[in-house]
């Protein structure tokens, strides 16, 4: 008797192990990783080519750094290339120390797994010594608005940008560079990370996707609340916005929001313009850029340290 006593002890006692067994299986082994996960769509988007690239076809050194001390004009082309998985219309918007250039903008269609070089070529020779912040912005379908596209919500991922120092003179200060605000609105960051564009001004502590179209009046005042931050090594951020892929000035008249923001925070400022008197859809987004007027170390150099907003249409009635 005590023998199969001792018999059934150790098979129940196995069903718990063999069930424990089963269910460490399923909770830590079978448990699709997150991460792998992450790295598997990257893979596959990089399998298909998908996506944008601009770059300068000039002699940047390992800070994508370029001499312009010698020139008196600007003349390499911007190298422009299309995985996206379809044709389009694209345009090339150019930022001078953040000021937008509107003569260098370029529109041009570009075919699926297409390369081409655009030309940009400006005068320098009237450039300040030191460094001077250039940004070339990559805008995918700029001739299509988002309230017409099929897609349910608006996208960030819309084309891309790259940011290049170029130095006249050996100098680590950025001409006309300004002292950066102190930020009105914190929050922490939570994971957020970039530029944040978005149509709601009262509940600062929710991110909601922007929707597709926002209305306004022909000549009405509108507001847009601007979030840039959240990078737990950066505490300067520079952000500005378009409208029609034409940079909006800030209320004071500033082409951009330069500000200091702590570390692993982000700031909150409201945008307030005036809708175009002209009727008509128009494109909204933002960008930032982070340490904007600093000189890249190489632990931290990166081309591609311009983030994007999600896009979206103002339509004006």
């Amino acid at each position: 008797m005590k023998k199969a006593g001792e018999l059934l002890w150790l098979v129940l006692l196995g069903l718990v192990l063999g069930f424990g067994i089963v269910f460490v299986k399923v909770e830590f082994f079978d448990k699709p990783d997150e991460q792998m996960q992450a790295q598997q769509v990257l893979q596959q988007m990089k399998d298909q080519d998908l996506g944008y690239n601009v770059s300068l076809e000039a002699p940047a050194n390992k800070q994508f750094e370029i001499d312009i001390s010698n020139l008196q004009e600007f003349q390499y082309p911007v190298n422009v290339q299309n995985f996206s998985g379809h044709d389009g219309t694209f345009s090339l918007l150019v930022y001078l120390d953040y000021k937008q250039q509107n003569e260098l903008t370029m529109t041009f269609p570009l075919k699926n797994k297409e390369e081409k070089l655009v030309p940009l070529h400006f005068p320098v020779s009237d450039l300040g010594e030191g460094a001077h912040a250039l940004v070339l912005s990559l805008i995918a379908d700029s001739n299509q608005m988002t309230s017409q596209s099929a897609a349910q919500e608006p996208s960030e991922f819309f084309g891309t940008a790259g940011r290049y120092t170029l130095i006249k003179q050996e100098s680590d200060t950025f001409q006309n560079a300004p002292v950066p605000a102190p930020s009105e609105v914190t929050r922490d960051a939570n994971g957020f990370q970039g530029v944040f564009l978005s149509p709601e001004t009262a509940d600062l502590d929710t991110f909601k996707v922007p929707p597709k179209q926002v209305n306004a009046k022909a000549g009405q005042t509108v507001r847009f609340s601007v979030r840039m931050g959240g990078d737990p090594e950066v505490e300067t951020y520079l952000a500005w916005a378009t409208l029609g892929w034409q940079q909006i000035p800030w209320e004071n008249g500033a082409p951009y929001w330069y500000a200091n923001v702590p570390a692993g925070k982000f700031a909150v400022k409201t945008l307030k313009f005036t809708a175009p008197v002209q009727p008509g859809d128009y494109e909204v987004a933002s960008f930032v850029a982070e340490d904007p007027f600093t000189r890249q170390d190489l632990q931290h150099v990166s081309r591609l340290n311009v983030h994007s907003s999600f896009r979206f249409t103002l339509h004006v009635e």
